[in-house]
């Protein structure tokens, strides 16, 4: 299966995380614990609010599904610790803390970040007292609801979770899904032979030849003169070359 890591270019605008959704079924398998002014709990800052979501929006290194509609393939994707921390700040620091969605699908007002907080110590952070057992660099956040369909959605069980929305870089990381083929395809999509010789690409400089080489599955460069000009053709020697590029 393959795994991808999920990156931050901050120098784009529009990526980081877009937004919160109060989910059913949260990617990271995680639910929110929710709280009124009815509940007693360890927090006194807490006891004393009403409608409040707690519940982790991102940890690290979690492996969460994915479906690829054109490959028709599952596949994982995951947010390195760095990661989890920089769309944490990201999104507080782009004032998209009254950014939320349901299911991912609709808009909704009347939600707003109470708190928002990186576990810095699993078994002592504020987390383990919500009873959440995470590891550090999880992002948590606590959301607080005014919106009264919504926190009646919740307490009806209609949404137990979080789950973010937004833009990222896609990085392969689960290399032995390339093969030596989809390397050579893809060097030899970037470098162009200027002239052949019994069939075999010759190149303008070693680099070129050596990185021809790699991709075939050999080693080095060997020249060849023609008319006067030394032009370079992959693996150390032109035997070497002949069984991975037989003669057409």
């Amino acid at each position: 299966m393959r795994t991808v890591e999920l990156l931050i270019d901050e120098e784009q605008d529009d990526f980081g995380v877009e937004a919160i959704s109060l989910v059913k079924f949260p990617a990271i398998e995680e639910n929110f614990v929710y709280f009124n002014k009815d509940q007693k709990l360890t927090l006194a800052k807490v006891d004393e609010d009403k409608q409040l979501l707690v519940g982790p929006a991102l940890i690290p290194d979690k492996m969460i599904p994915r479906w690829d509609e054109s490959k028709q393939e599952e596949f994982e994707v995951y947010f390195s610790q760095e990661t989890v921390q920089q769309a944490a700040e990201l999104f507080m620091r782009q004032k998209r803390n009254g950014e939320y969605t349901v299911e991912h699908q609709t808009k909704v007002d009347g939600l707003s970040i109470f708190e928002s907080w990186i576990v810095a110590d699993k078994d002592k952070d504020k987390a383990a007292v919500y009873g959440f057992d995470v590891p550090a660099g999880t992002w948590m956040v606590s959301v607080r609801v005014t919106n009264g369909d919504v926190w009646a959605d919740v307490k009806d069980k209609k949404y137990r979770g979080f789950s973010i929305e937004g833009y990222f870089i896609d990085k392969l990381v689960k290399m032995e899904d390339v093969t030596i083929e989809t390397i050579a395809a893809a060097v030899r999509d970037v470098l162009e032979p200027i002239a052949f010789l019994d069939g075999k690409p010759l190149f303008g400089t070693p680099l070129e030849a050596e990185l021809m080489a790699s991709a075939l599955g050999c080693e080095g460069h060997h020249a060849h003169d023609i008319n006067g000009r030394a032009l370079f053709m992959p693996c150390a020697t032109h035997e070497a070359l002949d069984p991975l590029l037989p003669n057409e």
